[in-house]
């Protein structure tokens, strides 16, 4: 379930964890793409909004690859080159993920007071980048029996028509008809459903994890969506997690 709060929002699974902070921006709050700051401003203004400086923020290149980085404080105010996803164990410590359709998935273990955050998209999640985070999150001392998971808006099943070989590619990993399938001979995949039996299977509770009903691409006045604006309209959208230092 999602809350909206002005323009950005937050996820039922985390809400009785007041240290923990974690939210999506929406539409409305403007393109908040943090790799070149295309405007400032508004990615400032987002973050005050949250009591986030910018250089508290741990942002990732998101080269669309299943690698992962542990990051500390040292890291704080920069872009980790070559990553898709982010792991921190320390408070006072956001990692930052853009997303315009591709999913973001957002993870926290209240016993170790471990947050992550993903980047899948298609090549992501075929690479199976869920894996790759279980396997550093479980280094860092997590059961993955104790992680809460959010899954973030993203393109649904429903908007993302594939090419046959892609479609071919994911069944080959994902033989579920809730992931690939065909609606009036298109192939379709559904990545967030994908992702979702990617984590079950890696032991993740079924009742930890949030998937909110949500598609960037259906509803395309709160959220961006690659697919559905146009070159002029594009944005990116940023979630942000971390637990707050008091």
């Amino acid at each position: 379930m999602l809350t909206v709060n002005n323009n950005f929002i937050s996820f039922s699974i985390f809400e009785k964890f007041p240290e923990l902070v974690c939210v999506m921006s929406m539409r409305g709050a403007g393109d908040l793409y943090i790799k070149n700051l295309r405007q400032p401003e508004k990615v400032q203004t987002f973050l005050s909004q949250l009591a986030i400086r910018p250089d508290e923020l741990v942002s990732m290149e998101q080269v669309h690859c299943e690698h992962v980085a542990v990051v500390n404080k040292e890291f704080r105010g920069k872009t980790i080159p070559g990553v898709d996803g982010l792991i921190a164990s320390e408070r006072g410590i956001y990692l930052g993920v853009n997303a315009g359709d591709c999913v973001p998935i957002f993870f926290y273990d209240p016993k170790t007071l471990m947050t992550g955050v993903i980047h899948a998209g298609h090549r992501s999640t075929y690479l199976l980048i869920t894996a790759e985070f279980i396997r550093f999150a479980e280094r860092q001392g997590v059961r993955v029996t104790n992680l809460l998971v959010a899954i973030g808006p993203h393109i649904g099943g429903c908007c993302y028509e594939v090419s046959d070989h892609l479609a071919h590619v994911f069944k080959t990993r994902f033989p579920s008809e809730q992931v690939v399938f065909q609606t009036q001979n298109k192939w379709h995949v559904d990545l967030g459903e994908a992702n979702k039996l990617s984590l079950l299977e890696l032991g993740v509770l079924p009742e930890h994890i949030d998937v909110p009903i949500t598609c960037t691409s259906c509803q395309n006045d709160r959220y961006f969506s690659y697919r559905k604006d146009s070159k002029a309209t594009f944005g990116e959208m940023l979630g942000v997690i971390g637990i707050r230092t008091v």
